[in-house]
């Protein structure tokens, strides 16, 4: 089948300045036909009038927990770990099946009503969330997240849903997961790490969220989180990076090397006062930086 989209605004996004033309689009089977100044309407079965509006790439969220919809402005105004341990994960505990699917669907729904057609997505329960993103529509990535107490079969469902996804044509791909340094010891980041490099995927991990974090890492390994990582071999694989916050000038020269970058999430930093990202300062050091977007805008660090 073919559609047309007549009198839209495009924007392209290729070359270093954005270009905006005003261009019809022919679309078959879900493909990008052709892009030119004037195409027949009698080529295609179906028309959609763009006027005064905009056609662009769809969006990507970096980071995500989409099953986390639900908890959105429970227990504010308290720092990342109490909000966690004595919010987040009593109420976790209770979550079932159909609240994960219910929940990551509402987030799909509030994705796509920003333009977003895409998510990194981590956190358990995964096979819901994946009947939603499928139900949905969406592209994504996803990932068990595991910690040193709840590795549990994940190893085994990111195997067996990675031989199912990780081919080509699939709109959604596995990446493996471990939570972030301080909840993983280094057993269940190698373990991580192997796991990506035995599927050919990569791997989404908190990193440097606060400064306590980076406190806790130095006393228990005598090291900052990012050297911790780069020690466990995570970058030898494409990694994202959540939050990235408290990054010093050494991790900038070890990060400036890895195949991936950093998702900044400035609401759910600032909804816990973890601290500001200095994307800038990454920018120009050649660090790639992604972005979790707004409209979705939950914090989700479990």
């Amino acid at each position: 089948m073919k559609k047309i989209i007549k009198n839209a605004y495009i924007l392209d996004m290729v070359g270093e300045k954005p270009n905006i033309q005003k261009n019809d689009i022919l679309i078959k089977d879900n493909i990008i036909e052709k892009i030119e100044s004037e195409i027949d309407e009698n080529e295609a079965e179906e028309k959609i009038n763009a006027k005064n509006m905009l056609v662009m790439p769809g969006l990507i969220n970096t980071h995500t927990h989409l099953a986390m919809s639900i908890f959105r402005g429970y227990k504010d105004d308290r720092k990342l770990m109490d909000w966690l341990e004595n919010a987040i994960f009593p109420v976790e505990d209770k979550l079932e099946p159909d609240d994960i699917y219910w929940n990551s669907y509402l987030s799909c729904l509030e994705m796509i009503k920003s333009g977003t057609t895409t998510c990194n997505d981590m956190y358990f329960g995964m096979n819901k969330v994946i009947e939603a993103i499928e139900q949905v529509g969406l592209r994504a990535v996803v990932a068990w997240c595991m910690t040193d107490d709840s590795i549990r079969d994940k190893p085994e469902c990111t195997r067996k849903y990675a031989q199912k996804y990780n081919i080509p044509g699939s709109r959604i791909k596995i990446f493996t997961s471990p939570h972030a340094p301080y909840s993983c010891n280094p057993d269940t980041i190698k373990l991580c790490v192997d796991l990506a490099k035995e599927l050919n995927t990569g791997l989404h991990i908190h990193l440097s969220e606060t400064m306590d974090e980076e406190k806790t890492i130095y006393d228990r390994y005598d090291k900052r989180g990012t050297e911790y990582l780069k020690d466990l071999g995570v970058f030898d694989v494409p990694v994202v990076l959540a939050h990235g916050i408290y990054i010093s000038d050494s991790d900038i020269e070890i990060l400036k090397n890895i195949k991936g970058g950093i998702s900044h999430n400035p609401i759910s930093n600032c909804k816990l006062s973890s601290g500001i990202c200095d994307v800038v300062k990454l920018r120009k050091n050649g660090i790639n930086v992604g972005l979790r977007n707004r409209r979705n805008w939950q914090y989700n660090n479990t």
